[in-house]
């Protein structure tokens, strides 16, 4: 039976051309048309993290500041707290590598609940993320320019129903521990409780507004990372969770989260092969967007003369003086400080 989601990609796909240009080639099986999009897809974000130089004599520890002496406890679950989670979530149609959509498991919950709550149970227990449920189910979507041009596509991710549960149980201990330690800069406005778009804008006037009433010349740079949750280092994200809090159990549950996880592309029917996912935080995730906050979390402590506002990977500086040249210089260098 088909659903409303579903439809719209099948829509979309009825009116994607039958080949593809591949290195001067047309690729017109459609296997094969799935198979190049899940290998376009997964190295994406291998090919862009293998071209960012790490500086040398620099060290992460150099902008991490007051490591956080108390670690992140997984309390148990109960299944209340299952049932309430899955009735929080959206009724979405659209269905996972099982061929299983979420409308099913609100349906089913009361009657899966009790097995399902000791499986997550026995997750935060031993530090174990499923391996059954690291599998992404992708489509691709059309952008724009040429249809028959690979690159021109980004990768929608449909992850496991029941993943999302589990993550969502995690994320909520770990929000909660953010929160309770202050652990996230208040230069980041994105992903975050009652913090909006449109409390980063006012920011925005407001650091503008202030350097011209005090007669100032003012700079705003504006950076999007390419592919930034793709090209996200797990060591280096492993290292800055350690330090803030994230020890134990809690720390092996995420390294287990990340690693070995695979993905397919499905394309008008047909699918292609399973490929690792070698780097990035799984795109469609619920703990995805809390891990990249905290990824980027220190880049604030870089420097004390810039103004940051962070939204997610969208990134903000401002600085003013009252003297263009020394506002040109003294930008600049701290532009290097924010590179390395």
């Amino acid at each position: 039976m088909a659903n409303s989601e579903n439809s719209n990609w099948q829509t979309s796909s009825l009116q994607l051309p039958q080949s593809f240009h591949c290195r001067r080639s047309k690729v017109d099986n459609k296997t094969e048309i799935a198979n190049v999009f899940n290998n376009f897809f997964t190295t994406i974000g291998p090919d862009l993290a293998n071209n960012i130089r790490t500086p040398t004599k620099t060290s992460v520890y150099d902008y991490l500041t007051s490591r956080n002496k108390k670690s992140l406890f997984l309390s148990p679950i109960d299944e209340r707290e299952v049932i309430s989670v899955v009735n929080g979530c959206k009724s979405k149609t659209s269905t996972d590598c099982d061929d299983i959509d979420f409308r099913l498991i609100k349906s089913v919950i009361t009657s899966i609940v009790k097995p399902i709550t000791h499986i997550f149970n026995l997750s935060f227990q031993t530090g174990t993320f499923p391996e059954k449920m690291k599998i992404a189910k992708v489509i691709p979507l059309f952008k724009s320019g040429s249809k028959n041009d690979f690159n021109n596509y980004r990768p929608i991710s449909l992850l496991p129903q029941l993943s999302k549960i589990l993550e969502k149980l995690y994320s909520n201990r770990l929000n909660t521990f953010t929160k309770t330690c202050d652990i996230l800069n208040p230069c980041q406005y994105g992903f975050r409780e009652k913090m909006s778009t449109t409390h980063a804008l006012v920011k925005v006037v407001s650091e503008i507004t202030n350097s011209l009433n005090k007669r100032k010349h003012s700079i705003g740079v504006f950076i999007d990372l390419q592919k930034a949750f793709d090209t996200v280092d797990h060591q280096l994200l492993c290292t800055k969770l350690e330090f803030y809090g994230i020890r134990g159990v809690a720390y092996q549950w995420i390294r287990s989260y990340l690693s070995n996880r695979t993905q397919y592309v499905s394309y008008e029917g047909h699918k292609s092969e399973l490929l690792p996912i070698q780097c990035g935080v799984p795109q469609g995730s619920i703990l995805g967007p809390l891990l990249f906050t905290i990824y980027v979390n220190d880049m604030c402590n870089v420097s004390k003369l810039l103004k940051f506002i962070l939204f997610a990977d969208d990134t903000n500086i401002f600085h003013s003086h009252s003297k263009l040249p020394d506002l040109v210089r003294e930008l600049n260098t701290e532009l290097d400080k924010m590179y390395k």
